[in-house]
């Protein structure tokens, strides 16, 4: 059995502030008490003595603790807490008993502590070359220390430990033993190829592994103007007669300024046979978020909206579009990217954007796949579906993920999670990495283009292989 800490002193306070009187009973008839601690979180008991003036019975509001006895005579009673079920979180729990009586009600606190142990926030960094120091976060109730770093690079080096500062529970007494302790290292400059290593653990006989990977230096050319590429949104189906039309345009444009657009297609539920599966599940967002309501629908850099038209208008359409990106909103950002995917369909993506203006800029990244042959209306049976997003990497795929903080204008950002499971051919599926910021249509000079703004100016954006690179690019 478990007790109360510093018994003593608890005692005196619970004669002090648990007896009842008839001042109490008129002028404060409920009373905050003192909080009874469940030290283990599994099969913990504790006890404690209270004092009432009057005849009294408990009310137990806590489901997962037993409260004994449920009544009592007036005088001293020992009250006996019995947790029921164990507490698997990290953090503890919080429930309240209380005391009752004609001379007022008094409330006890229950605080049983939790399971012992710590979680790994970050199991894989991305570093730029730069000497830096490095923080390895961990949130849980055991103590850190510098020894239980196991092992590390020889290029990285133990020398610090930060925790954060205890919160304090709902009894407004109980300090949490739940915090965040990031482990620090000094990590050497790179002046070579990309390198990687694992930063070991070992906690309560289990070992965590931190995969650190830092990448070759990037020279950045600030007096030249990183490559302008344009996103075009598509919004099609395969019940849309006229949406063959849009493509032909959109496909006419790419032609005529090759190397500068990208398309990224999603398929309207509505609009689409569900046995084909070309409808990803972030259609019906991205939908509401540009406000369509008919198709086809195509939005560029979320800037202007573009209807569709015969061919070669269209085509001009969005060739005026991509000549006023470059030369009225030149990129502000460059990107260069590596990708891995492995034969589980696990992908790693680390993408440094370099940046020439201070601005909250995001990234999104979505997978495509091209070659999908099924039935379009206003086409042919055996039409070949290109640029079909099947899902997003990113948490936040309308507005993207924010980008790190730069160092010497450039963000390094570490992106992963699975091909989606609609990929028919890997082969034939790539990334599409997109940088954004807040922000609208600065310039108008395309006539027939709707000028809208939808609170993030795409900047720049780039195909990157599932297995591949993306090198950084200048005008």
């Amino acid at each position: 059995m478990e007790y109360l800490k510093y018994p003593a002193l608890v005692a005196a306070m619970f004669i002090m502030a648990g007896s009842c009187s008839e001042e109490q009973k008129s002028d404060s008839p409920v009373h905050v008490m003192e909080t009874f601690v469940l030290e283990s979180y599994s099969g913990a008991e504790v006890s404690g003595s209270v004092e009432c003036a009057g005849d009294w019975h408990l009310n137990n509001y806590v489901q997962w603790c037993s409260a004994s006895p449920l009544s009592g005579n007036a005088g001293t009673a020992t009250v006996n807490l019995t947790a029921i079920s164990s507490n698997d979180d990290l953090k503890e729990r919080v429930g309240t008993f209380s005391i009752v009586s004609d001379f007022g009600e008094d409330v006890y606190y229950v605080v049983q502590k939790g399971a012992p142990g710590v979680v790994l926030l970050d199991e894989e960094v991305v570093l730029l070359a730069d000497r830096q120091e490095l923080k390895v976060p961990l949130e849980g109730n055991i103590p850190i220390t510098e020894d239980m770093v196991v092992s590390t690079p020889d290029w990285i080096v133990p020398c610090g430990l930060s925790v954060s500062d205890s919160t304090i529970l709902e009894d407004g007494v109980t300090a949490s033993d739940y915090v965040t302790t990031e482990i620090l290292f000094d990590v050497e400059s790179n002046v070579g190829e990309e390198r990687s290593g694992e930063i070991v653990l070992s906690i309560l006989d289990q070992e965590y592994t931190v995969r650190v990977v830092q990448i070759m230096p990037v020279v950045v050319d600030s007096d030249r103007q990183f490559y302008r590429n344009s996103a075009i949104i598509r919004f099609t189906g395969v019940y849309c007669g006229f949406c063959p039309w849009m493509s032909e345009g959109v496909e006419l444009a790419k032609e005529r300024m090759p190397d500068r657009l990208v398309s990224i297609n999603f398929h309207a539920q509505s609009y689409s046979n569900p046995d084909y599966g070309l409808v990803c599940e972030e259609s019906r967002d991205m939908e509401d978020f540009y406000g369509v309501n008919s198709y086809p629908y195509a939005n560029f850099n979320n800037i202007a909206q573009i209807q569709n038209a015969a061919a070669e208008v269209l085509s001009g359409v969005i060739t005026d579009l991509a000549t006023e990106a470059i030369e009225h909103y030149p990129s502000k950002t460059g990107i260069m990217a590596v990708s891995e995917c492995s034969d589980d369909g696990d992908i790693s993506i680390n993408a440094v954007v370099a940046t020439k203006e201070s601005l909250d800029y995001s990234v999104v990244v979505w997978i495509l796949e091209d070659g999908l042959e099924y039935p379009q209306n206003g086409a042919s049976d055996d039409y070949v579906h290109n640029y079909v997003v099947r899902g997003s990497l990113s948490e936040n795929y309308i507005s993207g993920d924010p980008l790190p903080e730069s160092s010497g204008g450039l963000s390094v950002m570490h992106i992963n999670g699975k091909l989606p499971s609609s990929v028919s051919n890997r082969q034939n599926a790539y990334a599409v990495i997109a940088t954004m910021y807040p922000g609208g249509p600065e310039t108008q000079t395309v006539p027939l283009a709707q000028y809208g703004d939808y609170g993030y100016v795409i900047d720049n954006v780039v195909v990157c292989p599932l297995d591949g690179t993306v090198e950084l690019r200048y005008e």
